[in-house]
């Protein structure tokens, strides 16, 4: 009995304790793999993939303006977190309009956070408690060689998620 032998509901269990990278490339290995993991509409799987990452649950996430997420694309989502993670951690992958789709990202992640029960809580969302995760020891929002000219946008954009985020440790030198 091999992999692609399995009933599609236990494959997509095991594929539930795989990094959505590891899923990627587990779709790259044969064509059928690639068909049920990337049939835009299995958003089943790319939900349980999403909620088994380390992130605010987007159904109960509400915007800015206090509005609830909807028709949420979860394929979508996590692809663009894991690619925001990826370029964060890896320069190599890091082009200008890469970037500023990253800082885009990130900011959704700080900004779309399911609300607090109470002003007196002491509860932390999971969103913001990635991204410092992420950012922590990152030269991401500091470049000390940026790797290309930077847009007035990028600069806005990294503006914005500096004051979300706070001061990192390259503002603490003198």
């Amino acid at each position: 009995m091999t992999l692609s032998d399995l009933p599609p509901e236990l494959f997509e269990q095991v594929l539930l304790f795989l990094d959505p990278t590891d899923v990627s490339a587990v779709s790259r290995t044969c064509h059928t793999f690639h068909q049920h993991i990337n049939d835009p509409d299995n958003q089943l799987l790319w939900r349980e993939l999403y909620l088994a990452q380390p992130f605010d649950d987007l159904r109960r996430c509400v915007t800015p303006q206090g509005r609830s997420l909807s028709n949420i694309d979860w394929m979508k989502e996590l692809r663009r977190v894991i690619r925001a993670r990826t370029v964060v951690t890896n320069e190599i992958y890091r082009s200008a309009e890469e970037t500023v789709a990253v800082f885009k990202t990130l900011l959704g992640m700080a900004a779309n956070v399911v609300p607090l029960p109470s002003y007196i809580s002491d509860e932390l969302s999971l969103n913001h408690a990635w991204l410092y995760s992420l950012l922590r020891g990152s030269s991401f929002l500091n470049p000390e060689n940026p790797v290309l000219p930077t847009s007035e946008e990028e600069r806005q954009l990294r503006a914005q998620l500096r004051t979300l985020y706070g001061l990192t440790a390259k503002d603490h030198e003198f």
